[in-house]
């Protein structure tokens, strides 16, 4: 139990500040007062001062155990109107205790006089009020403002099953631990007790309560029950989700006015991080009819922990990355992108390869033609060929398909070359060798001293006659790959455009796709949490075709056939019939009234047993098409104007 906030009139809200708390009393110490025991409790500390009481922690020496007591302000001795309501209220609290117990409630132990100062001792809970706590700035976030809710509703639940109305359900009357998420309602002293509805505290015509809490009916004094009570904690709700007052209006009347008639912005309006199903049920809360309401505590636990469900899903949700329709569109775009990009990789191959044949194919033929005439040409002048060769080389070497050229003698000297200070054959880095339909002649990609690819066709110089031919040496050509290079460049490029296009495409469209038809089930999913919520008015648009459409309609009529309710439970295969004189009945048969709707425009009668009105008496305003029989009962409407419930 911490700081005591009784005054009725004190709105416990987000915007409280400073001067909202009651101004301390001149020493309110125990030991100011001269106190150390109030009866058999001994004072330990003072721990809250409120507008009419001071807590203080004290020990029960008859239970051994400690406590927390709340005794009326010293000065206010006097008033013997204030003395007589704390008294009544401490009266009242331990009859609801005794009425109630529950884990969400501070319990109430005692109540009595000391020096004619009237005192309440209930439960030593270590907390403090939620008002206080927001006076701080301390801000709550969703999943906590909506645990608070759950434990509240539970709280409220288990004194409304037991016939007890809070009537003062405000941020001062709630204690919220500061080591937990434990929040505990207090405060039970202008409860109404089913037992005592007609005492001074509870008739009807007096406003009861902090008036910035109260739902319309009781702050116009009309009789309330535990709706009222949801009422008010939808308000705090509704502050703590905004982070501002419900009703900002300053004097009394104008907000008694402003409670009756104002519609509150919706919540989404204030704050867009509030999840739409939580606006519904904070919405549905605050409703000026009760009829509109959440009509039981435990229908709005039922709704809290659905949105608590919802939230903490939608977290773990973000936390395992992206939304399933999403992740779906994902892997079917980058399986088509990879199908595609695979596809690119072996086209592409398949073009270098017949590029490399092609660029092969002619350096063979070039290098045949060459290694001919210079067999020729050793024939005849010996190595002094070399120097022809050496200029020809030299005149060749603008050629840009040509990289280089080289004849090398069986003994490794170079006889001609493109190559600078090259007199002594070494072979060139080889990465790998080319086939070719040729015994003469090998093709292979090498590297090039400037680090530059290339293709080296070489071919072996041979002289003598056909039958004899001798081998002197071979001449190398290296043929240009960077055309094979750029083309093979292009190709990849062009295919990773095009599968990242495609990919692209495919993962818009199966998105799109994906998202049509998960809209009709995340409607249903949505209508159903509403209706589980008790909102029974939901009904799915018509006019869908397909498997939608059917969906849509056995939604609508599984829902209607929930909301409409049989006026007889045991009727056994109805026949409907065209004439009253059909009917075998008895000439006296009873009559049970049962009203549907106080407003409606029909009446619903049940007929049948030992006492009533005579079936002739009835008969001539009955509507055949509106009759029902079985072997034992008969049900019908009749219209009121034609026939009042009084004449029967």
């Amino acid at each position: 139990m911490a700081e005591d906030n009784s005054d009725a009139n004190t709105a416990g809200n987000p915007n409280y500040s400073a001067d909202d708390v009651a101004p301390l009393f001149k020493d309110t110490t125990p030991e100011g007062l001269g106190l150390t025991w109030i009866n058999r409790y001994e004072i330990i500390e003072q721990i809250g001062l409120g507008a009419m009481g001071i807590v203080y922690r004290v020990h029960d020496s008859l239970f051994s155990c400690e406590r927390a007591l709340k005794i009326l302000r010293p000065e206010l001795v006097s008033e013997a109107d204030i003395v007589q309501r704390f008294r009544e209220e401490g009266k009242a609290a331990v009859r609801a205790a005794g009425e109630i117990s529950h884990a969400n409630i501070v319990t109430v132990y005692d109540a009595g006089e000391f020096e004619d100062r009237p005192y309440i001792v209930m439960e030593l809970f270590r907390g403090i009020p939620l008002d206080e706590k927001l006076a701080r700035g301390e801000r709550m976030s969703v999943l906590e403002v909506l645990s608070l809710g759950d434990q509240l509703a539970a709280a409220l639940g288990s004194a409304h099953t037991h016939g007890v109305v809070h009537r003062d359900i405000k941020p001062g009357n709630v204690l919220v631990s500061e080591t937990s998420r434990l929040a505990k309602l207090t405060d039970f002293s202008v409860a109404q007790l089913k037992a005592n509805i007609n005492s001074s505290l509870t008739r009807t015509g007096v406003v009861i309560g902090a008036p910035r809490y109260m739902p319309p009916e009781q702050a116009l004094g009309k009789e309330v029950d535990g709706r009222s009570d949801l009422y008010g904690l939808g308000i705090m709700l509704y502050e703590l989700l905004t982070g501002q007052k419900a009703y900002k209006s300053e004097t009394f009347t104008a907000l008694l006015i402003e409670i009756s008639q104002s519609k509150l912005p919706p919540i989404r309006s204030i704050n867009k991080d509030i999840p739409p199903g939580v606006e519904r049920v904070i919405s549905k809360l605050v409703e000026k009819e009760p009829e509109r309401r959440f009509q039981t505590a435990a229908d709005l636990q039922t709704a809290i922990r659905r949105e608590i469900r919802s939230i903490n899903a939608s977290e773990l949700r973000s936390k395992r990355g992206l939304p399933t329709e999403l992740l779906g569109a994902a892997l079917l775009a980058a399986l088509v992108g990879s199908v595609l990009c695979l596809a690119g990789y072996f086209l592409r191959n398949q073009q270098i390869n017949a590029l490399e044949e092609q660029t092969a194919a002619i350096g063979m033929a070039y290098a045949d033609t060459l290694s001919d005439q210079f067999s020729l040409d050793f024939s005849r002048v010996g190595e002094s060929a070399g120097l022809l060769y050496d200029m020809q080389f030299d005149e060749s070497s603008s050629n840009s398909n040509l990289d280089f050229q080289r004849i090398v003698l069986d003994n490794g000297q170079v006889l001609a070359t493109t190559f600078e200070n090259d007199t002594v054959y070494e072979p060139l880095q080889q990465l790998r060798e080319l086939q070719i339909d040729n015994e003469d002649a090998t093709a292979s990609l090498i590297v090039l001293p400037n680090g530059l690819q290339s293709m080296q066709i070489a071919k072996r110089i041979e002289i003598g006659p056909d039958s004899a031919r001798e081998s002197i040496g071979t001449l190398y050509v290296g043929l240009s790959t960077e055309r094979i290079t750029n083309i093979g460049k292009l190709t990849i490029s062009f295919m990773l455009l095009l599968s990242l296009l495609v990919a692209s495409l495919i993962g818009f469209v199966s998105y799109y796709l994906i998202r049509r038809f998960a809209r009709p089930l995340e409607l249903i999913r949505d209508n159903l949490q509403l209706v589980a919520a008790g909102d029974d008015d939901i009904r799915m648009p018509a006019g869908r075709d397909g498997l939608v459409g059917e969906a849509f309609s056995a939604f609508n009529n599984a829902l209607s056939a929930m909301t409409v309710l049989p006026i007889v439970e045991s009727v056994t295969e109805p026949v409907p019939f065209q004439n009253i004189d059909d009917i075998n009945a008895p000439d006296s048969i009873s009559a049970e009234l049962a009203t549907t709707d106080i407003n409606a425009e029909t009446l619903a009668i049940a007929l049948g047993g030992e006492d009533g009105p005579r079936l002739a008496d009835v008969a001539p305003i009955i509507n055949p098409d509106d009759v029902i029989v079985d072997d034992r009962t008969m049900v019908f409407r009749i219209e009121p104007e034609e026939s009042s419930e009084d004449e029967y």
